[in-house]
């Protein structure tokens, strides 16, 4: 019979290292085990041994990457239980120390690779779920429960950008109100602030499993609601959710909250990311309240995502708590324990959407709304109002430009109601400028400007102004066309003027008017060959003064009558 089918009537630990039980020669050197299970982080394990006769220290097991499985059995308990399976990461080895030689093997859980993994790709018309299911089979890790918080519905792309797998799944994970967490080396995604689904519930009453308790709960940081907003570029409208803290511990009187706490977030899908975000938030803030540290008789089933539910404390700090941490302590000469903490834990989610100091809106690109553009010094700047900042109007913001200096640049005026981006010199709100316009869902760019086939695009409601004191040089190897689709076309110069063709006729035509040629001087028109003036009608020439027709040779042809009269008409 193994040790793992064998009844534990005092506390034991089974090792299996490497696929096999431990030599009986290292079992009995064993002095220390330590199992750190949290959430978020990889589990952990460290076996010590003692190796006073240096007989271990060149032992064929202890070998980096070695398979290491550890089951822990509590007294009173009728089997082991496994607490820990993972690979050995890391062989330390002390000599001449205060307990003589020791060996330490450390070793962690499958997971770990996942942060070793740094990498850029995309994901395309993809879920949370489908990333999830990847990364971990590109690693050989197994998938367990997803709570149903994390939406099957797919993107049209995911990006991770030199991002650790890891990280990279807890970002994904978290915008959906979700929380990655190893359990045994299976991923499973649990719910912000809740138990993992089918975790079992362990009693802990006082003296009897609970040997110490220390809780904690405090107000600071306390709020009555959390709102997460985000810019919608589909809607050109920021999205808000709003999510009241729950409470926790009822039976522990508290100060009513009154404040909130506003969060910025990058562009998402709406509400669909908005409303867990600010949920997930809300529960972080509510896991706050009441924290607890605790030490209870070993039992491996007290691991993060299990619940306790602790007595004989009074009611005001008993009940049911969430564990988020465990670290399971063998000591070979002195038993087994479990470290707790419940609670709290971690407060990565709310550092990561903005709390301070972590992160502030102005520390990155926002998404603004042009409200103001009559600048009072007439420097082209604009006012901008932030939705996602509650909307807050900024002062006048300065707009790059392509180019700029003392009556020279380029210039294009903005309007009241673009959206525009936003960018903060040295993250301060009141020295902010305007690096770019956007389209939009709503406003939407002409079908012809953005074809592929047009290089360059530009349709503007107002009056387009360009000054050049140098010369202005416009040549294409193709057509050209200026057309005014409303009023005149007026092409003006100060000196000469020429419409000159290198290799084909110039023609001017008015398909549905006249065509006027007027100047204050002379009109000369010459043709190397010929000059050929004609009229599918009539064909007036008048002169004010004499009229003269010359040529070597003068011909007037009439199909029908010719006619030639005057007050003197003189012939010869």
């Amino acid at each position: 019979m193994s040790p793992a089918d064998s009844a534990v009537l005092a506390p034991g630990i089974d090792v299996k290292l490497g696929g096999s039980p431990l030599d009986p020669l290292i079992a009995a050197q064993l002095a220390h085990a330590e199992i750190d299970l949290a959430t978020g982080l990889p589990d952990r394990a460290t076996l010590r041994f003692n190796d006073h006769r240096h007989e271990l220290v060149d032992h064929r097991a202890f070998v980096i990457g070695a398979k290491l499985e550890i089951k822990l059995g509590a007294a009173l308990q009728r089997t082991a239980a496994t607490v820990f399976v993972g690979e050995v990461a890391a062989v330390e080895v002390e000599f001449g120390g205060e307990l003589g030689t020791t060996i330490d093997l450390v070793a962690f859980d499958a997971t770990h690779r996942m942060h070793n993994t740094v990498a850029s790709r995309t994901f395309k018309q993809a879920s949370a779920r489908d990333a999830l299911q990847k990364i971990a089979a590109e690693h050989g890790l197994r998938v367990g429960s997803i709570d149903t918080v994390v939406a099957p519905a797919k993107l049209e792309t995911i990006d991770q950008v030199a991002e650790s797998d890891w990280r990279f799944l807890t970002r994904l994970l978290r915008d959906a109100g979700g929380r990655l967490q190893s359990d045994l080396g299976t991923l499973t995604v649990v719910e912000v602030g809740a138990a993992a689904r089918g975790a079992r519930e362990i009693e802990l009453a006082w003296g009897q499993g609970l040997l110490r308790f220390r809780p904690r709960a405090s107000g600071a940081g306390q709020r009555k609601e959390v709102v997460v907003t985000q810019w919608d570029p589909e809607q050109k409208r920021e999205t808000v959710a709003k999510a009241p803290v729950p409470k926790t511990a009822p039976a522990l009187k508290r100060p009513a909250a009154t404040g909130r706490v506003t969060y910025a977030m990058r562009p998402g899908e709406g509400t669909k990311t908005t409303e867990p975000l600010a949920k997930a938030a809300a529960a972080e803030v509510a896991r706050h309240f009441l924290e607890a540290e605790a030490v209870a008789h070993g039992d491996p089933r007290l691991r993060p995502g299990a619940t306790a539910n602790v007595t004989g404390v009074g009611k005001r700090f008993g009940g049911k708590h969430v564990i988020v941490g465990a670290t399971h302590v063998f000591h070979a000469a002195g038993g087994y324990v479990t470290r707790l903490r419940l609670g709290g834990g971690e407060s990565s989610l709310l550092q990561d959407l903005g709390s301070a100091p972590a992160r502030r809106a102005t520390d990155q690109l926002v998404v603004g709304v042009v409200t103001n553009t009559k600048d009072p010094k007439k420097l082209g700047r604009v006012k901008v109002k932030i939705p996602v900042l509650e909307g807050l109007e900024t002062d006048w913001a300065r707009v790059a430009l392509g180019s700029a200096g003392a009556n020279r640049g380029t210039y294009q005026q903005l309007m009241v109601d673009d959206e525009v981006v936003l960018g903060f010199e040295h993250g301060d709100i009141e020295r902010c400028f305007v690096l770019g316009v956007l389209h939009n869902g709503k406003d939407k760019p002409d079908a012809a400007m953005v074809d592929p086939a047009t290089a360059i695009g530009i349709r503007q409601d107002k009056d387009l102004d360009a000054a050049f004191k140098g010369k202005a040089l416009v040549a294409t190897d193709k057509g050209m066309t200026v057309k005014a689709a409303q009023g005149p076309l007026e092409l003006t110069a100060n000196k000469a003027m020429t419409l000159k063709s290198e290799t084909a006729a110039i023609a001017i035509e008015a398909s549905a008017s006249d065509v006027k040629v007027d100047a204050k001087g002379q009109i000369a028109i010459s043709g190397v060959s010929a000059v050929k003036i004609s009229s599918t009608a009539q064909l007036s020439i008048e002169a004010n003064g004499p009229l003269k027709l010359k040529g070597a040779i003068v011909e007037i042809n009439a199909t029908a009558m010719a006619k030639i009269s005057g007050a003197t008409v003189m012939l010869g």
